[in-house]
């Protein structure tokens, strides 16, 4: 099952195009030698762990897609020049991305850069 299959089966609605950005584009730039499937995974990990602070995505759900992304795809790690690099193509001003909120439906939501760090750190330390 591909990472937009889980996260449809999670939330039970079919994924906004944009979900996922901007991290999608960023690592895709970042890691131009990885498997396009491992960067939208890694990505939907890091847009689902905001959507949980921001829009009160459930927990357990994060848990379940981050359980089943960990068994089926090789994941990359972070490195400190990775972070700046992913960092500095960030604009400095919030900007609007795609989340799920807790009722599991899509809504645009403003985003910091520093909403962005914290989620390469949660999903570094996963």
């Amino acid at each position: 099952m591909n990472a937009y299959d889980l996260l449809s089966k999670i939330t039970g609605h079919e994924t906004d195009g944009s979900f996922g950005e901007p991290f999608i584009g960023l690592f895709t730039n970042v890691f131009k030698n990885e498997n396009r499937e491992n960067i939208e995974a890694v990505a939907f990990i890091c847009a689902l762990y905001i959507s949980f602070f921001k829009e009160q995505f459930p927990l357990d759900k994060l848990r379940i897609f981050i359980t089943n992304i960990k068994e089926s795809y090789s994941l990359f790690y972070f490195d400190c020049k990775s972070y700046d690099t992913i960092l500095g193509q960030l604009p400095e001003e919030p900007f609007k991305m795609c989340l799920i909120g807790r009722e599991l439906r899509f809504k645009m939501s403003d985003v910091k850069k520093q909403d962005i760090y914290g989620a390469l750190d949660f999903y570094t330390n996963q």
